[in-house]
């Protein structure tokens, strides 16, 4: 089990580095010893509940329900750094409030993800940029 956490862990904290650094090709950091030297860093310093934390991911709304209803009250958690996404969050005044909670209160500063299920359209009857990249026609989709 704490094989598991420790490898979801990683593979979470090293996408997350790769894609703020500044790089746009996030493979091009495969055997960087610089960016393995950070997450092995990174994960000496995480608790076990940090790291189950960072593989969490709560619901951003109480209305949009999937799954069981969960706690709301997320800024305790993100305070401890046991939130590593956010599902359902479309507030950008939300989602900066929650992103400056997690950066400046929890202890190693990790960033949260966020996701919204728009596979099909956000709002709208027509597909977003990754249905439209399934069909693998470029033509088609311009």
């Amino acid at each position: 089990m704490k094989k598991k956490l420790l490898i979801g862990a990683t593979l979470i904290l090293s996408v997350g580095m790769a894609c703020t650094s500044g790089a746009g090709d996030w493979q091009s950091y495969s055997g960087d010893k610089r960016i393995e030297e950070r997450v092995d860093s990174v994960l000496a310093l995480m608790t076990l509940e940090e790291k189950i934390g960072q593989m969490t991911q709560y619901s951003a709304k109480s209305d949009i329900v999937t799954g069981p209803q969960v706690n709301t009250d997320i800024e305790p958690l993100l305070k401890k750094g046991y939130i590593g996404s956010l599902f359902h969050a479309t507030s950008s005044a939300a989602i900066r409030k929650t992103q400056e909670t997690a950066l400046a209160e929890s202890r190693l500063k990790i960033p949260v993800l966020f996701a919204f299920d728009v596979i099909h359209g956000f709002k709208t009857i027509f597909p977003i940029p990754l249905a439209e990249s399934c069909a693998w026609d470029a033509e088609l989709a311009e």
